[in-house]
């Protein structure tokens, strides 16, 4: 796979998740060892074969740092102001729909470093 210089996966129809990233997204995910002590019952039937290939299926995230993100964005404004600007292009584009502005920067609205 290919990945952008945040660490994050290139290509596909990327959102401001990825494009003005405050996490890095990676996979492959792997179950834990030894299981939990509750597991669904395809993974108690299964045993870490299965926990794993479930696991695999989905990613994790390792959040950056205040200071990776002040270098990055040197505020959490100018953050807010490239987030607005990749949902408006993406909305440009017809990527995304305007419905999902507020969900995106309410999303940013959190981010303070």
């Amino acid at each position: 796979m290919s990945l952008d210089e945040h660490g994050n996966p290139k290509g596909g129809v990327r959102t401001p998740y990825v494009d003005v990233p405050v996490t890095k997204y990676s996979v492959p995910n792997e179950g834990a060892v030894p299981l939990i002590a509750n597991p669904s019952a395809y993974v108690a039937k299964g045993g870490q074969a299965a926990a794993n290939q479930m696991c695999n299926l989905s990613n994790y995230q390792t959040d950056f740092s205040k200071d990776e993100l002040k270098k990055l964005y040197g505020t959490p404004k100018n953050y807010r102001k490239k987030v607005e600007e990749s949902v408006k292009a993406l909305e440009k584009a017809g990527w995304s729909l305007p419905v999902y502005r507020d969900f995106i920067m309410a999303d940013a609205a959190k981010v303070e470093f």
